[in-house]
């Protein structure tokens, strides 16, 4: 993860990591049976609380100090197309929640 990359080389932290696993809902398992250490981004903490949901082995989330970094989202769209029904709503939802954030 990029993001938790360059924060960590700022910090001059090293972690030792044995296997970086792309899947963050499958991290999160093996973080929850006690396997591995997850860290994941704000966008997979609801599954997350819905694994707490049924497991007694309940994951905690804390908040990584000075992590500022955010990941772009772009929308790509031909502008020789139409307009599918929704395209307006979704952009300005995106738009709101990276407001919100900011």
């Amino acid at each position: 993860m990029q993001i938790l990359d360059h924060l960590l080389e700022k910090e001059g932290v090293t972690l030792d990591c044995v296997h970086t696993l792309g899947h963050f809902d499958l991290h999160q398992q093996t973080a929850q049976e006690n396997l591995a250490t997850c860290f994941s981004l704000f966008m997979y903490l609801p599954h997350l609380h819905e694994l707490n949901l049924y497991n007694d082995n309940k994951l905690l989330v804390f908040p990584i100090k000075d992590l500022t970094e955010t990941n772009p989202v772009y929308i790509f769209m031909n502008k020789d197309n139409a307009y599918v029904e929704g395209t307006d709503g979704l952009k300005n939802l995106l738009k709101n929640e990276v407001e919100n954030y900011v």
